[in-house]
């Protein structure tokens, strides 16, 4: 089957169960293959015969979820003008790998072919550099030498030094990403397990936060519209409206493509490469925030939503606008956080708000469910028993 690829192409493809697989191929670029197999696994393929070579090429070199359409296709390019020269990338690559297996790779070697990796979005990349500075010894160990053990010290090193529970957990959560990653590039032997970590308890670790007030939410975006006016090249009030209608991450909804809305079933994909735990999950739309996606200018299904800046600089102009409405006290978290208090007051349950969370551990929703004192009162004239 030959067809222009997008994301929808490739998201609605399936194999017919009298098949193991089906490969489709892509007309803007010749060679580039997308292979679906019966068990719904879905992979960049590269299939084309070299000039002069008597033998075809038919190499898979990165699964669909993990790089994006446009990376796919460059990497092709790449991948087809070696082989045209002569080059085996596949084979060189394999004997790399072989060897680093064989000496035993180092926790920061790993990091490093991560991080020189061209397929890897800017935001994965910036997400592990910031934790990945605070694992210590555990940098310099090789992969094979780094048990439960080593891993139990270094948290009970990070604890005495005052960092937040919550902040280690952070770190554990890309510490095993980039484990993972290693063992599905081959740059870590498969035999080799992944030591089981124990998260740490995040209730009662930081302070407990209510939801913003109606008379602030009107103070915050009065402030973000005067903002808007000294920035009118940067959309920020799109940005802002969003995160308070979703409680999502800043870093989940700057990731965010087009492909990722489905505008029929009311429901937004965020990838497992935008999200805390590196889990892809599927959360509901409100009538709200569907409108604010369909106001933006529609681009192509690989392109971002709302903006390509890290969500570091979406929190520091988020905390400016804070600081201008005069809430210096205030910063991004709190959006969060109220969307999560909001839901409570609505009456919503805790399963529901874990989902809508995107939250994979329930302690943690435990966190940021706050049960205002307004709200516990009129919880307490609920059931009235007259004497």
């Amino acid at each position: 089957m030959k067809t222009k690829l997008s994301a929808n192409v490739i998201n609605s493809c399936i194999c017919p169960a009298e098949k193991r697989f089906v490969y489709i191929q892509d007309t803007l670029v010749p060679g580039l293959f997308v292979c679906v197999t019966r068990a719904g696994e879905k992979n960049f393929v590269l299939r084309f015969t070299p000039p002069g070579g008597k033998q075809r090429i038919c190499k898979s070199f990165a699964s669909c979820e993990s790089i994006t359409l446009t990376a796919a296709r460059n990497q092709a390019k790449s991948l087809k003008a070696q082989f045209t020269v002569g080059k085996d990338p596949f084979q060189e690559a394999k004997a790399e790998k072989e060897e680093y297996q064989k000496n035993g790779l180092k926790l920061s070697e790993l990091f490093s072919l991560w991080k020189n990796d061209s397929e890897k979005r800017k935001e994965d990349r910036q997400s592990l550099k910031n934790c990945f500075s605070s694992l210590g010894d555990l940098k310099k160990k090789r992969i094979r030498d780094i048990d439960s053990a080593a891993v139990r010290a270094w948290q009970t090193e990070k604890i005495e030094s005052g960092m937040k529970n919550s902040s280690i957990n952070r770190v554990v959560t890309e510490f095993r990403f980039l484990l993972n990653w290693g063992k599905q590039n081959k740059h870590v032997s498969k035999d080799w397990k992944i030591p089981e970590i124990k998260r740490l308890s995040e209730v009662g670790c930081e302070p407990k936060r209510g939801g913003l007030s109606d008379e602030e939410i009107k103070k915050f975006l009065a402030a973000t519209d005067d903002w808007q006016k000294q920035e009118e090249k940067f959309y920020m009030k799109p940005i802002v409206l969003f995160l308070l209608n979703t409680g999502l991450r800043p870093a989940s909804v700057c990731g965010l493509i087009w492909s990722d809305v489905d505008f029929q079933s009311r429901t937004l994909y965020i990838r497992a490469a935008n999200i805390k735990t590196r889990k892809s999950m599927h959360i509901a739309l409100s009538n709200v925030a569907l409108e604010i996606l369909r106001t933006l200018p529609r681009g192509k299904d690989d392109e971002n939503i709302f903006t390509t800046f890290q969500s570091q600089h979406i929190c520091k102009k988020i905390k400016e606008i804070f600081v201008l409405a005069g809430m210096p006290d205030k910063s991004a978290y709190w959006i969060r956080h109220n969307y999560a208090c909001a839901l409570v007051r609505a009456g919503r349950s805790a399963p529901e708000i874990q989902a809508q969370m995107t939250h994979t551990d329930f302690r943690t929703t435990q966190k940021y469910i706050h049960v205002d004192l307004k709200h516990q009162r009129e919880v307490a004239n609920a059931v009235t028993f007259a004497a």
